[in-house]
């Protein structure tokens, strides 16, 4: 009888294990996650958005003396320190020619190709190189004249022309002849063709002006800003996911307010597009209290109603951290009839910074 009831809730809490044959177990390895596995109770997720102000900055990197979490949201400005966020090798989520950047894409999977920018269009990158001296001037800060103790050389306009590419970073049959400039225009004809730029198709070679500004473009339009890439990320990440999780969300600061923007719901295609519709659309502004943020969600994942998270049927529409409204059926069942063994996780997406005087947490 143990036996059998412990068949009973395997198969419950796990998608129908017809028995249990020990020399079977482990035999195989999946080739899916787990927690997407359509035969397993259906686990709770609710994802997390930082709309905070530092999201809107155009840099990833801490320089300076300015407080963590504090920088520039527009252009670097030239003849600066902040010059240095002109470079991917300083400023990773600056433009990388190197780098093949992806559209983002709607609740069906498919791409929103945003529009070319002007072809005369003009942006500047600067590359480092290792240099063998043991004292190196900057050529990029032009505040001071002292020299560094380092070895890396930030090359502006004309000083060199431009980076010279090495065979490791280019694709088969690419000439290292061909620099990258550090001004960008289409007065240049043919770019370095990278290992990673497959989408220049027009030589085995070079990429094309025309490539080299489609890749600017989108990276413009979906990678240049923590939120741009943010929201792009995000999108790509949960694009081949389906029903196979319950899906709730909202930001970090509605959630200091106690509030989600959305319980959790069976992720199909209706709540697919208005998870990426809110995604693409919520508005940035505000501090950022983490803290608070992930503590509400905890609340709300210790309600006991049928209308929230533990329910067979929970309702989108109630996002408090108590009991209201009722389930998506307009069932309200028991606790006991809640499923224990449903996992529940909470996924936070940040840059990383956070506000103390939001926490009140101990």
């Amino acid at each position: 009888m143990r036996r059998q009831y412990f068949q009973t809730l395997l198969s419950l809490c796990l998608g129908g294990l017809a028995g249990y044959v020990p020399h079977k177990v482990g035999a195989q390895m999946a080739t899916e996650p787990l927690l997407t596995r359509s035969t397993a109770v259906l686990p709770n997720l609710v994802f997390i958005f930082d709309d905070s102000g530092s999201m809107n900055a155009t840099y990833m990197f801490q320089y300076g003396g300015k407080p963590s979490g504090m920088g520039m949201s527009g252009p670097p400005q030239k003849g600066s320190v902040d010059e240095a966020a002109l470079s991917p090798s300083i400023n990773r989520i600056y433009y990388d020619p190197r780098i093949r950047y992806k559209n983002r894409v709607d609740a069906t999977g498919n791409d929103i190709r945003p529009n070319t920018l002007r072809n005369s269009t003009e942006f500047e990158v600067y590359f480092y190189k290792v240099s063998p001296s043991a004292t190196q001037t900057s050529t990029w800060n032009n505040t001071g004249n002292d020299p560094s103790n380092g070895s890396a050389s930030y090359f502006k306009s004309g000083s060199p022309n431009g980076y010279q590419p090495q065979t490791s970073e280019l694709a088969p049959g690419a000439s290292t002849n061909t620099p990258y400039p550090n001004k960008v225009s289409n007065n240049i004809k043919n770019f370095p063709k990278w290992l990673g730029r497959t989408d220049c198709i027009s030589s085995p070679t070079v990429c094309t002006w025309q490539e080299e500004l489609q890749n600017y473009s989108v990276w413009s339009v979906y990678h240049k800003t923590r939120e741009d890439l943010s929201r792009t990320g995000v999108g790509l990440a949960f694009k081949d996911i389906g029903p196979t999780i319950r899906l709730g969300w909202g930001t970090i600061n509605k959630l200091e307010n106690g509030q989600l923007t959305s319980g959790v719901a069976l992720f199909d295609a209706s709540v697919k597009a208005r998870f990426y519709d809110w995604l693409y659309n919520v508005p940035i502004s505000g501090d950022t209290p983490n803290r608070k943020a992930l503590d509400t969600v905890g609340k709300y994942f210790s309600r006991t109603d049928s209308a929230g998270p533990w329910g067979s049927n929970p309702n989108p529409s109630s996002t408090g951290t108590t009991a209201s409204g009722s389930s998506l059926g307009g069932v309200n069942e028991p606790s006991s009839a809640h499923l224990s063994c449903r996992r529940s996780f909470a996924m936070l997406m940040t840059d990383g910074y956070y506000n103390d005087s939001f926490n009140g947490l101990g």
